[in-house]
């Protein structure tokens, strides 16, 4: 497969769903916030809260940054960029969470290797390697190598229809438990 395949988190309904919920709270905030009293100082935060959040989901829904861009040279994601050349191993994560399966793509460097800074903005996921980290957020161990982590949960079905054009290697899909001794056997 020539050109490059560019995968997005979600359907631009959902983001623009999202956004006008958060729209219609941060103005609901306000009229509170107005009354006065201790009041406003609750719905001050809560509408800087969800104003935030209000512009970050219209700015996904009428300009969406992509996940990942698949290429014939490598795979580029908001971690950065590693070429194919470069990845030793492609692994499917997945886990459980309230009846609902999550999954994760990861793309494993070979030692020496570095990441390259992202060329392109793409969606990140606050939680995959910290402070924000929740139940629903992968655990991934310490190693190091090289490794560009991307949830594809909600596009899993064109992430795979494009790494089986542009990686050649089967990728295998292990659950989150097993996920140290995979990354250890590398």
């Amino acid at each position: 497969m020539t050109g490059v395949t560019v995968i997005y988190p979600h359907n631009r309904w959902v983001w623009a769903f999202g956004a006008i919920v958060f729209t219609v709270l941060t103005v609901c905030c306000l009229g509170i916030g107005a009354d006065g009293g201790w009041t406003w100082l609750v719905a001050g935060a809560f509408v800087l809260f969800s104003g935030w959040i209000a512009l970050q989901t219209w700015r996904q829904a009428l300009r969406p940054r992509p996940l990942m861009r698949l290429d014939p040279e490598g795979v580029e994601c908001a971690e950065g960029r590693l070429a194919w050349d470069d990845v030793q191993q492609v692994l499917a994560v997945w886990k459980r969470v309230r009846d609902q399966d999550r999954v994760w793509l990861l793309f494993v460097g070979r030692a020496g290797t570095e990441r390259l800074p992202p060329a392109g903005r793409y969606f990140a996921s606050l939680g995959v390697r910290g402070l924000f980290s929740a139940a629903w957020d992968l655990r991934l161990p310490a190693t190091a190598l090289p490794v560009l982590v991307v949830n594809v949960s909600a596009s899993m079905s064109r992430a795979q229809e494009a790494l089986r054009h542009y990686y050649a290697q089967p990728v295998p899909t292990i659950p989150e438990s097993a996920l140290m001794a995979a990354l250890a056997a590398l």
